[in-house]
């Protein structure tokens, strides 16, 4: 898929600026190079995006992307009536495979919540269809409101409190192996999605996507969290054919909050997310 429609040439993935992050990659900078066509598909990528921005009756369409990248979603059964309910809404999701999981619950809310906002890191407004909708943070700083974040944080209350929706993935970073749980599963999870909904009574509503990256992703990310990076867009191409399902949860009002401080709270939501997994694991 491209980056910026209005400039097709500019890469999605700026392989030399991500090679000098790292003393490590900037040594296999001429493999990964090579590499760019081939295993790693960043070319394939970069002409999906170009064709997903032709789609000028409706580039945001998170559908049309499924399309192209030839996956189905399978939604559950009553889905509708949860997400297409007025007022406020976070939905909050498990980061499982990295943009998939993005693409699938978008292609969800578009029908029922057109008016929804994707709360993800600044990096995807290299896309210019996902752009339109992105309210976009520093991942990369933990949604630290001290720098980048206070104007994205601001503008995703301002949503909230006009009744709108927001896709939120509170792990900022997709599944990885972690040596300190001996299994696959998101990263700590941000308290702002909890000061989020008491701040404008947004119900949450928890989402739970099974399955995993693969073998080779998470042992590459214990060897340099940069080389999973580096995988990220193989593994998307990797469930080209594939069908995606995932559970949905009550939603949740942030007053069954109140006796607990944000980060029980957010805590008690991401166990709740996991909990629609079976088996679970968090």
């Amino acid at each position: 898929m491209s980056s910026d429609p209005t400039n097709e040439t500019e890469p999605f993935v700026d392989l030399g600026r991500l090679c000098d992050r790292s003393a490590v990659l900037s040594l296999l900078r001429p493999a990964i190079f090579a590499l760019a066509d081939g295993p790693l598909k960043f070319n394939r990528f970069d002409k999906d995006i170009a064709l997903w921005a032709q789609d000028t009756a409706d580039p945001a369409r998170m559908a049309r992307a499924l399309e192209i990248l030839d996956v189905t979603v399978a939604a559950p059964a009553g889905v509708t009536e949860l997400f297409s309910s007025e007022g406020a809404l976070i939905v909050v999701s498990n980061h499982p495979f990295g943009a998939l999981e993005m693409l699938c619950l978008g292609a969800v809310l578009e029908r029922q919540r057109p008016g929804f906002r994707l709360v993800a890191t600044d990096y995807l407004n290299r896309i210019g269809p996902i752009a339109t909708r992105l309210i976009a943070v520093d991942s990369f700083g933990r949604w630290d409101p001290n720098r980048r974040n206070v104007a994205p944080l601001r503008q995703a209350r301002q949503h909230l409190a006009e009744g709108g929706a927001l896709l939120i993935y509170p792990a900022g970073r997709v599944s990885h192996f972690r040596l300190s749980h001996m299994s696959v599963t998101d990263p700590d999870w941000t308290a702002h999605v909890i000061r989020l909904a008491r701040a404008t009574g947004a119900r949450l509503l928890p989402v739970y996507f099974p399955g995993r990256n693969s073998l080779l992703f998470n042992a590459a990310g214990l060897v340099h969290p940069l080389f999973r990076t580096l995988l990220l867009v193989r593994e998307l191409y990797r469930r080209s054919g594939d069908v995606i399902r995932f559970d949905v949860g009550d939603p949740l009002d942030p007053e069954a909050l109140c006796d607990l401080d944000d980060q029980a709270a957010i805590e008690l939501l991401r166990k709740r997310v996991y909990s629609l997994g079976r088996p679970a694991r968090a």
